[in-house]
């Protein structure tokens, strides 16, 4: 019992020694990412001036910013890896919805007084204007703003910047389709039925300004020829983008460049041919009023704006307001219609296509 007794105690020093070890060893190194973090802060600090210097110094003490975007997931990531990157000891949480599940997300909390998104990007004009009625939203005022200052007011609207543009248009199969249209009219073509993808238009409010568009052109035939084509209904342009490029479809009618040349550049068959009257997902950026990341979200929407962020935000899958490097030209048939038109053109084509 002797014996035993003394094994049991040696070995139950040796553990009480190395739970110690660890524990110094975690506190060194806690410490040391500690000092790292500070000399970080205290760097960036020093170099920063004016209004970027006061908000990063009252940012590095607020909870990590809560970001919701329907902007592409991987734009997403790579922007919030630079903006901490730039920016250290500063964190965000972003959240990738689509526009209807962020609408009535950012809603839900707002009314249950919930903590909520700091900062939301969105497409939907009609949100936006209610945000703002209610309080939700803050106006953003271009001069206290550095990187707003010379954006062209055309990217300001309803008091809020817009981050990146994307243009809507046709998407194609280059294997598939040698002579891309180049007028909407053209997917009517007899050998386009039954190989267009179609995303649902009652899934965004840009689609049925599109439709506008269409039949203020074309009239209502227009769209009883596009139905007569048999499209591919789909749930969004994700799988219709995925169609495309296995050659499932040939087309699709209408949808945005950010998916497609995503694929585009990993080697896909697939392009994208712009042709006159289109419009466009505008990516409205807001900061929420009583956002207890106020500071965070000032320097991100600072940093949204440089040629750095933009690259990061837009890169090569859409239109940045600053044309930065990589982004894609605003297409010359570009306008806008507004939402305005959305509940009657949306109930007009619901009716022609037979959706409820």
């Amino acid at each position: 019992m002797t014996g035993q007794f003394a094994r049991t105690t040696r070995a139950a020093r040796r553990r009480k020694l190395i739970a110690g070890a660890l524990a110094g060893v975690l506190s060194v190194l806690l410490t040391a990412c500690g000092q790292d973090d500070s000399a970080a802060i205290a760097a960036k600090t020093d170099s920063l001036t004016g209004p970027q210097k006061e908000w990063y110094e009252e940012a590095v003490e607020e909870p990590p910013m809560k970001y919701y975007s329907i902007h592409d997931p991987s734009r997403l990531e790579d922007t919030v890896k630079a903006f901490e990157d730039k920016y250290p000891g500063l964190e965000v949480e972003p959240l990738r919805l689509t526009s209807g599940s962020l609408m009535v997300r950012y809603s839900q909390e707002r009314e249950s007084n919930a903590r909520t998104a700091d900062m939301v990007t969105i497409a939907d004009e009609k949100f936006v204007e209610d945000g703002l009625s209610k309080g939700w939203l803050a106006p953003t005022d271009k001069g206290n703003i550095p990187s707003l200052a010379n954006l062209d007011d055309a990217w300001f609207n309803h008091g809020l910047a817009v981050a990146g543009i994307l243009p809507l248009g046709i998407a194609y199969n280059t294997e598939l389709v040698k002579n891309p249209p180049k007028d909407w009219t053209d997917v009517l073509d007899d050998s386009y039925r039954g190989k267009i993808a179609f995303p649902d238009f009652r899934a965004s409010p840009v689609y049925a300004e599109q439709g506008k568009l269409w039949i203020d052109k074309y009239g209502t035939d227009f769209l009883r020829g596009l139905k007569d084509q048999e499209p591919i209904l789909v749930d969004s342009i994700v799988p219709g983008a995925q169609m495309i490029a296995t050659g499932q479809a040939e087309i699709m009618v209408p949808t945005v460049p950010s998916n497609i040349q995503q694929l585009k550049e990993a080697g896909a068959p697939v392009d994208m041919a712009y042709p006159e009257n289109i419009v466009g997902t505008q990516l409205f950026t807001a900061i929420g009023t009583d956002s207890p990341a106020q500071n965070t979200a000032k320097l991100f929407l600072d940093f949204l704006f440089t040629e750095e962020g933009q690259e990061a935000f837009i890169n090569t899958t859409g239109v940045s307001p600053i044309g930065s490097k990589g982004s894609i030209p605003l297409p010359t048939g570009f306008t806008r219609v507004g939402y305005g038109v959305v509940a009657e053109t949306r109930k007009t084509m619901q009716a022609i296509f037979q959706l409820s």
